[in-house]
């Protein structure tokens, strides 16, 4: 497996909301990045693809994408589902994503008890996939 850099890129927010879209951004070959929005942006839900346009990034270096939400009674901070446009991500990358989020978070002063994953493991896109294997992710067909 290739050795990656994980790192946040942007989030619209310094406080983990009930529930936020998130993308995996492919910023080199060893670097992954991670910007979010929060789900109500205006008066409208947004889409992953909103959040690919709120940070000017180009669609097709997007690798994956999910939701991530906190409880606010367990103090959790759960990652999940994927994305119609982008597909999912590898629980393992998920896993990172989710460290990084609670690192930017705890320095807020937010309590995070516990990471949770449960991406859906949908790779639809071909070329997405083909990456993911070739960083060195058990991606299903």
């Amino acid at each position: 497996m290739v050795d990656l850099e994980y790192k946040i890129g942007g989030l619209d927010l310094e406080y983990p909301t009930a529930l936020s879209k998130f993308i995996v951004h492919r910023e080199d070959e060893r670097t992954l990045s991670v910007y979010a929005l929060a789900k109500e942006m205006g008066e409208y839900p947004i889409k992953h693809d909103d959040v690919t346009e709120y940070f000017n990034l180009q669609r097709k270096n997007v690798l994956g994408a999910g939701n991530y939400r906190y409880g606010i009674s367990s103090q959790d901070l759960i990652l999940d589902d994927w994305s119609l446009a982008f597909g999912s991500i590898p629980e393992q990358v998920a896993q990172r994503v989710g460290e990084n989020l609670a690192d930017h978070f705890r320095r807020s002063g937010i309590t995070i008890r516990e990471i949770r994953v449960n991406m859906t493991p949908i790779f639809k896109n071909e070329a997405n996939r083909e990456i993911w294997k070739s960083l060195g992710f058990d991606i299903p067909n």
